[in-house]
């Protein structure tokens, strides 16, 4: 069976799937049968450096949708997203010297976590845009079971990305502003207001803020820390990879990490 877009090959850090057992245990719900009825072997919890599939992942997202009737499970999922769950490149983050640094290397290195998903980020006079783009359509065959699970993920990514600057740096991210290609979802009111502001039905899938921010330093930015750290994200970015970075973005992502 083809599999243009390597659903069946295990790229995704069990950490994530950790993260959304842990919300649906919190619900009330059993982690083991929602393993099983996933198909991911429960061994693979106990793997530092395990790994599974879109299609695992996908299962274990439409599965504790299922159970807890979506009611912004994926909002849920990006306001406890930490900074630990992206192993090496968490790290790298949290010792940056700034956001702008930060930003970069989410850049370089997110496609050794998610490839499935694509960073682009760049600026409109003074406001600074993080663009979010599947590389490949949701697989499904229920047109609605697709729009719902797209929806979940990139609401896990995007909020997950804003969270995690309110984690890095001193700063209220009110400024800070999403947008989004789907109509309001009816449990967006309950979550408002813990969410940067949200403009729904919009073309592209963004996150923007003021330029002036990517000047914000980081609480726990440590240079020798950042080096090492970094070392590690390329150490896992060449075991795991499997898709040829984008020489471009490598060459001008070096140039803003290099002191």
């Amino acid at each position: 069976m083809k599999d243009p877009y390597g659903l069946s090959k295990a790229s995704i850090p069990i950490s994530y799937a950790h993260l959304l057992l842990e919300i649906m245990v919190e619900k009330g719900f059993s982690a083991s049968e929602i393993l099983y009825q996933s198909k991911i072997p429960s061994a693979l919890l106990h793997q530092v450096d395990a790994r599974i599939t879109p299609i695992q992942w996908s299962k274990l997202a439409w599965v504790s949708l299922g159970l807890a009737q979506d009611c912004g499970l994926g909002y849920e999922y990006g306001l406890k997203l930490r900074l630990t769950a992206h192993g090496p490149m968490g790290y790298a983050l949290m010792s940056s010297p700034s956001l702008r640094h930060a930003i970069a290397l989410a850049s370089q290195f997110f496609n050794m976590r998610l490839k499935d998903y694509r960073i682009d980020c760049y600026q409109e006079n003074l406001v600074s845009i993080i663009e979010i783009q599947q590389t490949h359509p949701v697989v499904s065959q229920q047109l609605v079971q697709a729009e719902i699970l797209r929806r979940f993920f990139y609401e896990c990514l995007m909020i997950g990305v804003v969270h995690t600057a309110q984690a890095l740096a001193e700063h209220d991210f009110s400024d800070v502003e999403l947008h989004v290609d789907w109509a309001e979802p009816p449990y967006h009111q309950n979550f408002q207001p813990q969410l940067p502001s949200v403009r729904f039905n919009q073309t592209h899938n963004q996150i923007r803020y003021p330029s002036a921010i990517l000047n914000l330093c980081t609480k726990m930015a440590d240079p020798t820390a950042f080096q090492q750290a970094l070392a590690q994200c390329e150490a896992e970015q060449i075991r795991f990879s499997e898709t040829i970075q984008d020489i471009g973005l490598k060459v001008k992502t070096e140039l803003q990490l290099t002191p």
